[in-house]
């Protein structure tokens, strides 16, 4: 199929085009720029001069290369750490989280923020799990890079000293543990408000007393177990509930249908300006309409016990999801597996920079295949390495990862 694909000198048009008349937008037309668009080849020289660099300066001037943007961490056997958030990132005259105007006001400056990074920091570890590079980075492209983030569930458990590989794998075990794609756990700065706003003002709910206590000894998690819990924990059911009437309840008359995109950052910046030390980026207006913000906590809580389903009997019988590892042309090609939802990559690798030996480890959701075949009757035949890791990767058991030195270039 044939469709017309249009461009300004802004990019490429990515919404209001009209397809049925070939060259015409529809007002108002929506176009994104590239910063690499004709220089790609660039980035990917930068990325072989990445693969061979041999020590730290190397590697940052390869890194320095780079066109695109992508948090990058380095480590060496020497004892260095390093990161850098490369890329050419424009200057941009206005607020880049608005839709820019076209008509050439908001041109970019052409120049480019400086590259962050940070080389062997004196607490001796660094962290990034698609997060930004430092506190106040203007970030327009992510809604969720906030006071709550899901890094923290990492930076937690490394700020206590040396570590060793088996505590490196139970964070990742225990990531897993918290809301898939998400923010970590976000009752982190959203529950003290709502235990404070409990006792400020009683709620009144024949089941408020045992709902609290829950919460009370609840550390935040979906489930107590990454590898076998069956259902979500208590504690997850009611606050999701409250966290969901509570996000209507305070921007529902200001985003109306799109309520959706409301979120725990946005209640933490509201709850820190009203009522803890102050929000970082102070909201414009009351979203709480002259009531006490404790008082409207209680209420919500009251009204998320009076939901369908949301008492006693069954907060503890919350099913947990399943993923289900489908191939795009099922039903044609069969499910080759499925186990229970985790927040977790479909690959990860633990390396240990010992000298002179370093070792390695790394874990695959199904195996080092994707071929599918045909038998005699031509149906679909998966090869025998397709899903023969899955039942480890299930597990969070890791394989060796075998590295070789490239005799051929002689690195």
């Amino acid at each position: 199929m044939n469709f017309p694909v249009l461009r300004t000198v802004h990019g490429p048009v990515i919404q209001g085009s009209n397809a049925l008349r070939p060259g015409v937008c529809t007002a108002p037309c929506f176009t994104q720029k590239r910063v690499s668009w004709k220089s790609e080849m660039e980035s990917e020289r930068a990325f072989l001069a990445i693969n061979r660099a041999r020590n730290l300066h190397d590697f940052e001037a390869a890194v320095l290369r780079l066109e695109v943007s992508h948090n990058i961490l380095y480590a060496d056997k020497v004892g260095n750490i390093a990161y850098w958030l490369s890329g050419k990132i424009p200057v941009r005259p206005v607020d880049a989280r608005l839709p820019l105007p076209g008509t050439g006001e908001a041109e970019w400056t052409g120049q480019f923020r400086p590259v962050p990074f940070s080389i062997n920091p004196t607490r001796g570890w660094l962290t990034n799990w698609n997060s930004k590079p430092e506190a106040g980075y203007p970030n327009p492209d992510q809604r969720s890079f906030g006071k709550q983030y899901r890094s923290l569930e990492i930076d937690q458990r490394l700020e206590h000293g040396l570590i060793s590989l088996e505590t490196m794998k139970n964070i990742a075990e225990d990531i897993a543990r918290t809301e898939t794609g998400g923010d970590g756990r976000e009752s982190r700065y959203l529950k003290p408000y709502l235990l404070d706003a409990l006792v400020a003002f009683p709620p009144t709910n024949t089941f408020a007393g045992q709902a609290r206590a829950v919460l009370e000894s609840w550390d935040g998690s979906r489930f107590a177990d990454a590898k076998s819990s069956t259902k979500l924990e208590a504690g997850q059911v009611i606050f999701d509930k409250w966290l969901t009437l509570m996000l209507g309840k305070t921007f529902g008359d200001e985003l109306g249908t799109e309520i959706t995109q409301a979120t725990s950052n946005m209640l933490i910046h509201v709850l820190d300006e009203a009522l803890g030390g102050g929000s970082g980026v102070p909201p414009t207006r009351d979203y709480f309409n002259g009531s006490n913000p404790k008082q409207v906590m209680s209420q919500v809580f009251d009204d998320a016990l009076a939901q369908p389903g949301i008492n006693p009997t069954n907060w503890s019988l919350q099913e947990r999801a399943i993923v289900q590892f489908r191939h795009t042309l099922y039903p044609t090609i069969p499910q080759v597996a499925e186990m229970p939802e985790s927040n977790r990559g479909s690959y990860a690798m633990m390396i240990v920079l010992s000298n002179p030996a370093l070792t390695s480890e790394s874990i695959l959701s199904l195996g080092a295949s994707g071929f599918i075949g045909r038998d005699a009757s031509n149906k679909p035949v998966f090869d025998p390495h397709f899903s023969d890791q899955f039942n480890l990767f299930r597990q969070f058991m890791y394989k060796p990862m075998r590295l070789y030195r490239n005799t051929q270039l002689h690195e």
